[in-house]
């Protein structure tokens, strides 16, 4: 496992992409090959201003109006306008929750990113030295495509919205309040606001994505490295004690990302399982009821879900399954030592890096081999329920 150049490109073109907007708590230096924290300042500003006027003063505050008039009975929402309103408030939310996590651990993540990248330039050649002349990098690939998708995604998703009238403020005048006079003007106008929430709200995709990817790639890169000098935990102390503090760095690096990577990997999680289930049910069950542009977007996007979930989730739980295999490597080698004594004593306290999934610094589970099979069976089973409940 080696990070390719393509898959440094794709943060390069996040970085391109975006290079007109406001100034972000996380960006990408092109020139360094590095994360960039930007802490409260001046400079911030307008990304806050963004955040609470367009994210949760305009896009939140409006979905949460039109749900609660159709909650307390003072609207009564056809089911296409209904579903709608309810998807844009779950990403909006979502967006919101991942800007606030961004602000308060952002710096650590950061910090432990760089570090990774750093140490492993140490530690492993170019990846264009350990690549053979026939190497497709499908991974890299797919994430450059998607950084360019999510990039013009939302330019085309405001612009057919408010073409058939779906955006939230649309329906809020249309069935929570009769807009008239200057008021409709003022909502016309409004409307083409939207764009900056929406931007501002799938930029957080792709650079998730890519981080998490990368991430792993090195770290499963630093882990081949020891993989492939595990014989030398078995000759003189100093060199036994060299790879042993690679691996604990490594440890320590994961455990100081530790809240963020398993929030990340238990919402990541359960948003691919609802995302996956609601477009499967509406590219079966609703091609007579949506229009034909948002239809579109359902089986192509129940198509791309599962493709993303087939990329990172093996990713995820290969770093276990790697550290667990390197870990028994190492017990079997030092039986040849002759500090065999200390390096067992040595190796009983590391233990095999994982990647968990939880909330609130609880853990639920560590991602392993059944974690996948029992993933996937619940999208199946779920989506089959939802077919046969209509």
């Amino acid at each position: 496992m080696v990070v390719t150049p393509l898959m440094w490109k794709s943060l390069d073109n996040f970085a391109t992409c975006y290079s007109y907007l406001w100034k972000f708590p996380v960006e990408w230096d092109s020139t360094r090959k590095l994360l960039i924290y930007n802490p409260p300042s001046r400079k911030m500003i307008p990304w806050g201003l963004t955040y609470l006027i367009f994210m949760v003063g305009q896009s939140f505050s409006s979905c949460f109006t039109v749900l609660a008039a159709q909650l307390f009975g003072l609207a009564d929402l056809p089911v296409m306008e209904s579903l709608i309103t309810i998807a844009m408030m779950i990403l909006i939310m979502f967006g919101i929750a991942m800007e606030l996590m961004l602000v308060l651990q952002a710096k650590q993540s950061v910090a432990a990113f760089n570090c990774l990248s750093k140490l492993d330039a140490k530690l492993n050649k170019p990846a264009g030295l350990r690549l053979g002349p026939y190497y497709i990098d499908t991974l890299g690939i797919s994430l450059n495509i998607c950084v360019l998708i999510i990039a013009i995604f939302p330019f085309f998703n405001v612009f057919f919205a408010q073409y058939f009238g779906r955006d939230t403020l649309t329906i809020g005048c249309t069935y929570v309040y009769d807009c008239d006079g200057y008021a409709k003007y003022f909502v016309y106008t409004m409307r083409v606001t939207y764009i900056i929430p929406a931007i501002e709200l799938m930029r957080l995709f792709p650079l998730g994505i890519c981080i998490f990817a990368i991430g792993i790639h090195i770290i499963l890169g630093i882990m081949s490295y020891l993989e492939e000098n595990s014989g030398r935990i078995a000759m003189s102390r100093i060199k036994s004690l060299e790879i042993l503090r690679i691996y604990n760095y490594l440890e320590i690096i994961l455990q100081v990302v530790h809240e963020v990577s398993s929030t990340a990997a238990s919402v990541l999680m359960i948003l691919g399982l609802l995302l996956s289930v609601t477009l499967n049910f509406l590219t079966v069950k609703m091609r007579s009821v949506l229009p034909m542009p948002y239809y579109l977007v359902c089986p192509v996007s129940a198509g791309i879900i599962p493709v993303v979930i087939q990329i990172l989730l093996p990713l995820a739980i290969s770093i276990f399954e790697n550290a667990e295999a390197l870990l028994q490597s190492w017990r079997v080698e030092v039986r040849h030592s002759c500090d065999r004594r200390y390096l067992r004593r040595r190796l009983k306290t590391c233990k095999a890096v994982t990647v968990y999934a939880g909330l609130f610094k609880f853990n639920f589970y560590h991602l392993c081999v059944s974690t996948k099979s029992t993933f996937c069976y619940a999208i199946v089973d779920y989506t089959i329920t939802a077919l046969l409940w209509t």
